[in-house]
């Protein structure tokens, strides 16, 4: 059985934006067929906790703070547009596989 992705939802507080980013990106991954775990962190905690996963989904303004990581780093800009939710996880997991 393949593992799952481990996918980091990452916002200010690691509370209410992340929740909503984890929700659209479990969406997202049911729609992909993709098995996954997401977890959430706060912007503070995330540069630690995105080297041990997979992907790592944000909001425009957060993703510049994460810095450099080589974790792939999905930016969500509207937290309610699915197509794009899944566009990016798409995007991220085709990254990470080749």
């Amino acid at each position: 059985m393949e593992k799952p992705l481990r996918i980091l939802a990452v916002c200010g507080m690691g509370v209410g934006t992340s929740m909503i980013l984890k929700t659209q990106a479990e969406k997202a991954l049911k729609a992909l067929e993709t098995k996954a775990n997401v977890e959430l962190a706060d912007i503070s905690t995330a540069k630690g906790l995105a080297i041990h996963a997979d992907i790592v989904v944000t909001s425009d303004e957060l993703a510049e703070r994460i810095g450099e990581i080589n974790t792939p780093v999905v930016k969500v800009s509207n937290f309610m547009d699915l197509e794009g939710m899944i566009a990016g996880l798409r995007a991220a997991i085709s990254e990470i596989e080749n």
